[in-house]
């Protein structure tokens, strides 16, 4: 295969992961806390009762993650998404037609099953077989679907919300959803075995030949640690505290922003998916531009700049009213850049030092302990709310574990000074 056809091949199959990312996550992660309002008042659950199933959701993520990873390994990657956005599309069916909250429970215990073959460990694999030089750029696009699909399916469900109901509005997700992922998968997602190619490929000397020099460097990735090695290097402990830090106030904030616009602000409900989107469209540019600057510095350098923004939104959060609509909005800018810069880096960084032999092990094993941190920053937050009737010492709690987070950075940094000295 020329390098033409190669190199077009690459951003088809990067096209088709960003269509079934903008769909899996951009719905099941980022939109369906647009519901929770409705379900409190439809059902009188507290605070605790209506996060308690996105806490098994992150839960059920990180136990089933190791095990996607090891698929993703061992099994072509795009058989194993077929099953994920399979599973997807049916809870998000079942979803509209909940009586009971262990019903909605169950659901996203299947969401979470799903998304351990279909999300983000999956993409990344795929992704990162196909791509070493633009890296940066091309998780930045496929992160950056996550926050279209964000922006957009916010305002589809507002808008079914208010002239069908919840329970329609979620068909038509679920619906839309299929549209999506399947036809993706079929015609653009393609699997790529580096197995294939030669030893003499993996030379250094051959990388800059007119062959392929993108297949040379592909298949440098077999290059990578073995997971045993892994965990015997202090930055993968260091990237698993500063990882799990940011995800842990990242997730409690994706969980609990519409309960906080909602029913502690009093924000008008209209503009609630205003602000969902406002955030999602600037995470777009969070990860777009941070995967831009990760290909120009050092990730733990972009990493840090991503933190420092979502420290700042914290704040502004903390300090916004029901009438402050600038400050509001500026919140959702800031938080969303944070939040999107910070997501891009985080896989950058563990491609970085990951990328290799064990690749899709070692990111499900990361991404297992993000999705316990995840889950343990929905269910904290969800009972400080409930303890004080709001969200004031939660803020305080997630800007100082992303503080832990950039000292797990900083001191990555001085490893890295040290070992270069």
């Amino acid at each position: 295969m020329s390098t033409l056809t190669q190199n077009n091949q690459r951003w088809f199959v990067l096209l088709g992961l960003m269509l079934v990312y903008a769909a899996t996550t951009g719905i099941a992660v980022h939109t369906l806390p647009l519901v929770y309002p409705s379900l409190i008042e439809d059902f009188g659950w507290t605070t605790a009762q209506m996060t308690l199933p996105a806490t098994v959701f992150y839960i059920v993520g990180a136990l089933c993650a190791p095990f996607g990873g090891v698929l993703l390994d061992r099994f072509p990657p795009r058989t194993i998404m077929y099953w994920g956005v399979s599973g997807i599309a049916l809870s998000l069916f079942a979803f509209g037609f909940i009586q009971e909250l262990w019903q909605l429970v169950a659901i996203f215990f299947g969401i979470g099953l799903s998304m351990a073959l279909c999300g983000l460990t999956a993409s990344m694999v795929v992704l990162t077989k196909w791509f070493e030089h633009d890296r940066g750029r091309a998780t930045g696009l496929l992160l950056m679907s996550a926050s279209i699909g964000g922006a957009v399916f916010p305002q589809v469900l507002a808008l079914g919300i208010e002239s069908v109901g919840w329970r329609s509005g979620l068909l038509v997700l679920a619906v839309i959803a299929l549209a999506l992922m399947i036809p993706s998968l079929m015609f653009l997602v393609k699997d790529r075995d580096l197995s294939s190619l030669t030893a003499d490929q993996t030379k250094p000397e051959t990388a800059g030949s007119s062959a392929d020099s993108n297949t040379t460097v592909q298949a440098g990735l077999h290059m990578g640690p073995k997971l045993p090695e892994a965990l015997k290097n202090p930055n993968f402990y260091l990237i698993a505290v500063a990882t799990s830090c940011v995800w842990f106030s990242v997730i409690a904030l994706l969980q609990h922003q519409s309960i906080h616009l909602s029913k502690d602000l009093g924000v008008d409900l209209a503009l609630v998916p205003r602000i969902f989107s406002v955030f999602f469209i600037c995470s777009f540019l969070g990860k777009i531009g941070f995967g831009w600057l990760s290909d120009y510095c050092k990730k733990e350098v972009s990493m840090m700049l991503s933190v420092i923004a979502l420290i700042a939104s914290f704040l502004m959060l903390k300090q916004a009213g029901a009438d402050d609509v600038w400050l509001l909005n500026s919140y959702a800018v800031v938080a969303g850049i944070g939040f999107g810069g910070s997501f891009t880096t985080i896989q950058l960084l563990i491609a970085q030092h990951f990328a290799g032999h064990s690749y899709g092990k070692i990111l499900a094993l990361l991404v297992m302990i993000d999705s316990i941190a995840g889950a343990m920053g929905t269910r904290v937050i969800a009972n400080m709310r409930d303890s004080s009737d709001n969200y004031l010492a939660a803020f305080d709690t997630m800007i100082a574990v992303c503080v832990i987070a950039m000292v797990s950075i900083v001191i990555i940094l001085m490893l890295d000074f040290r070992k270069k000295a």
